[in-house]
């Protein structure tokens, strides 16, 4: 069974690196040399307070499993 997940995961891994591989060809060869201005300021969808829940959540999401209050270790 462990292998089973742990092929699953490898899989994935290349699933991803393949698209990102071919999401940036395709973003060069559109291009040029670079990815255009509008790429680069994707987060700015995001309202600031939505941002600022986010990275508290996750901040104690990281705390809570480190210390051991979340995941039972």
């Amino acid at each position: 069974m462990v292998r089973l997940v742990i092929f699953l995961v490898f899989f994935a891994a290349l699933v991803l690196a393949a698209t990102s591989v071919l999401r940036f060809l395709g973003v060069v060869s559109q291009t040029g040399s670079r990815p255009p201005a509008t790429t680069l300021a994707m987060e700015d969808r995001m309202p600031a307070i939505m941002r600022n829940v986010a990275y508290a959540l996750l901040l104690a999401l990281m705390i809570g499993i480190a210390t051991g209050w979340l995941g039972g270790l």
